[in-house]
């Protein structure tokens, strides 16, 4: 039985389903004045009970009839066409005959009839859209699943309504021999599961090879990392001697240095760097420390006033602006006493040692006999047991040099000095007092000369060992092409000469090292 049929069988059920309330009408009108009712209506009713009994399941007899027919007809090879097609014939002739036996039962109820065509006619309607809604769906099943069987060829497979309950039985739709499961689907299956097989296999293979892999690497990254580790701490260690081999000739080669330098002889150029240090430290402490003083001349000793004119005579008619380097000059006329300190720093004017002083200054002019003695006379001293007499004598001399520049300059301008200022100054006298103990051991002859208003002498202004401090612009006068000089002022650090070299030859040349600052003025009209 087709699904057509089966719906078809299962509406009509369904419209048989209420005539049982259609049997009191028949019972009134067979009350009424017609005293004997046709045969047909009579019939009509004796079949009412058969009839309502036969439409209260329809469809399970319906469902026996087939499965007796289907045992009936059943063979070795599956069920016969013929006797299905006659089985078919019969079913439409039983159908007819209910419609028939329906209609009699309907004409006595004229006026429900209509009614109920309506209805029929709406789940007519009903039933082919379902038909329709069912036969897509099976065309989208077969379409999707191979087990229907293939639309194009007409080999379709029998599969399980899914609209009917599962407690009734289905009957059994055969396909031929031509449709059934041939060995090429066979093979193909066969085919199928042998390469999912070999999909499993080489995923398989796939993960235990990159593991394997992994792992392999992992070893290898941990070996080169160790062999990284061990290249970066031999490369540090390389470094570090390195560094220690650097320094290590750097020291040799200073002792190369000091090797090939007789009794610990200096160069030009350290004297001429130790000099100008001293010259900026001097300005910077004078800059610090009396940059907003003003210059008084009230209270200026009679003992400062000598040295101002020894400075410059004409200190009176300076400007506040030149006050600075007046302060420097006096330091350094200060520091005049240590540079002119021809043997030792420290000698007592009194006891064993005094007589070396005198002695000095008798063999002065002997040449370089005098410089070889005065050398050995220093390292003698330095080794001997008169070192600490020496060494006091030589602080004593320093402290009370650095409280007369502070008195001399608290005369000039009333300002008191801190106590890092003091201990400052006191540090520039000692580094003073340091060049000169190198200076006198030199064989060549240096001498630092200090340009002062002594007696009547008359300095003038030499570019070659001077150099100004202030900027004084010379005023160019068409005179002969002649520019205006440069007048000497006085001066504020002294220069450096040295005469001969270091083998105490050509002692008769005299170069200047270092020149001296000084202070000047345009020469007037």
């Amino acid at each position: 039985m087709t699904t057509r049929e089966r719906k078809s069988s299962d509406l009509s059920s369904r419209l048989r389903r209420p005539l049982k309330a259609s049997s009191q009408p028949s019972k009134a009108l067979s009350s009424s004045t017609i005293s004997t009712p046709p045969k047909a209506a009579i019939a009509s009713v004796q079949a009412k009970k058969e009839d309502i009994h036969r439409r209260k399941n329809p469809f399970q007899r319906m469902l026996r009839q087939n499965e007796s027919r289907s045992r009936s007809c059943d063979g070795p090879n599956g069920p016969d066409p013929d006797i299905f097609t006659s089985a078919m014939s019969r079913r439409h002739l039983q159908d007819g005959r209910d419609a028939s036996t329906d209609a009699q039962v309907k004409g006595n109820d004229y006026p429900k009839t209509k009614e109920r065509a309506a209805d029929l006619v709406e789940a007519l309607a009903a039933a082919k859209a379902e038909i329709d809604a069912l036969k897509a769906e099976l065309e989208r099943a077969r379409h999707y699943n191979p087990a229907y069987g293939d639309p194009a060829t007409g080999d379709k497979t029998a599969v399980d309504a899914p609209w009917l309950p599962s407690k009734y039985p289905q009957p059994d739709i055969v396909s031929s021999p031509g449709r059934s499961l041939n060995g090429a689907d066979a093979s193909l299956l066969e085919q199928n599961y042998e390469l999912r097989q070999q999909v499993t296999l080489l995923e398989k293979q796939l993960t235990e090879q990159d593991a394997m892999y992994r792992a392999k690497l992992d070893r290898h990254m941990h070996s080169r990392r160790a062999e990284w580790e061990e290249l970066t701490a031999r490369l540090h260690y390389a470094e570090k001697e390195s560094r220690e081999r650097l320094q290590q000739l750097r020291d040799l080669k200073q002792s190369i240095s000091r090797l090939m330098k007789a009794d610990s002889q200096i160069t030009d150029g350290e004297l001429v760097e130790g000099v100008d240090k001293l010259y900026h430290r001097i300005r910077e402490w004078v800059v610090s420390n009396f940059r907003r003083s003003k210059l008084t001349y009230d209270q200026v000793p009679a003992e400062g006033a000598k040295v101002l004119d020894r400075i410059y005579p004409a200190y009176r008619q300076l400007k506040p602006s030149d006050r600075l380097p007046l302060y420097q000059s006096i330091v350094a006329h200060a520091l005049r006493e240590i540079f002119e300190e021809n043997v030792v720093l420290g000698l007592p004017a009194s006891g064993p040692l005094a007589p070396i002083r005198q002695l000095a200054t008798c063999i002065q002019g002997a040449g370089s006999e005098f410089g070889d003695w005065r050398r050995a006379t220093i390292r003698a001293l330095e080794k001997s047991g008169m070192k600490h007499i020496v060494g006091e004598e030589r602080a004593k001399m320093l402290h009370q040099l650095s409280a007369d520049i502070e008195r001399q300059l608290f005369a000039l301008t009333s300002t008191q000095l801190t106590r890092n200022a003091k201990s400052e100054l006191l540090a520039i006298v000692h580094s003073t007092a340091d060049l000169q103990h190198a200076l006198l051991l030199q064989k060549a002859r240096y001498r630092l000369r200090f340009f002062s208003h002594d007696g009547n002498t008359q300095i003038f202004f030499d570019d070659r060992k001077m150099e100004p401090v202030n900027d004084v612009e010379d005023r160019p006068v068409e005179q002969g092409g002649m520019a205006i000089e440069r007048t000497f002022g006085f001066c504020v650090f002294p220069c450096i000469e040295k005469f001969g070299n270091e083998f105490e030859e050509t002692n008769h040349i005299r170069n200047v090292l270092l020149r001296a600052r000084v202070w000047s003025a345009p020469t007037p009209d």
